[in-house]
């Protein structure tokens, strides 16, 4: 006979919250928590806190998607406090969150970079064949020696792009 699945609602709902977790929306609830008074009175680390958080947000998540109306996100004002926001407010920080702006590297920089991978990508290889030399009948050997070997031939060949500067990315 089949075990019979839990609902999402079933799921949610038993999910055990820590101890933690629970303090900081207390506190969140209570008004005017800010990063180090939260990180004091739960004694955790930044990280700590930062784990915490990404916690109570999932939680939220799982929350919205069975009751839109009772999920919780905390969320950092523009005064540093914490508020618990709704699934309209955490969705629309998500999609203004500035993403990284992608590092453009100078000629030179490229090719010392491609100089660095193509030494690690031999001395792998260096291994890799030594090892296999040592245990020819291992089958994983052989496999990590070719994968190795590839490796170093993409990695000659992008240092030869850089070296001509060739660095159109072309098909």
């Amino acid at each position: 006979m089949r075990k019979r699945t839990k609902t999402k609602q079933e799921t949610i709902m038993t999910i055990q919250p820590t101890n933690k977790a629970m303090k900081i929306l207390a506190l969140i609830k209570e008004g005017g928590a800010t990063a180090e008074s939260l990180m004091a009175a739960c004694e955790l680390q930044k990280t700590g806190l930062a784990s915490q958080l990404s916690y109570l947000n999932t939680r939220g998540l799982n929350i919205a998607e069975v009751d839109p109306a009772k999920a919780e996100f905390p969320m950092k004002g523009a005064d540093g406090v914490f508020f618990l926001g709704t699934i309209e407010q955490y969705q629309a920080k998500r999609v203004a969150k500035p993403t990284a702006p992608k590092k453009t590297l100078s000629p030179e920089q490229v090719l010392e970079a491609a100089q660095k991978r193509e030494d690690k990508a031999s001395g792998a290889y260096a291994k890799a064949k030594a090892r296999l030399d040592a245990y020819p009948d291992n089958s994983i050997l052989a496999l990590r020696a070719l994968i190795a070997e590839k490796q170093l031939e993409l990695a000659s060949a992008l240092l030869h792009l850089a070296e001509t500067g060739d660095t159109s990315e072309e098909d």
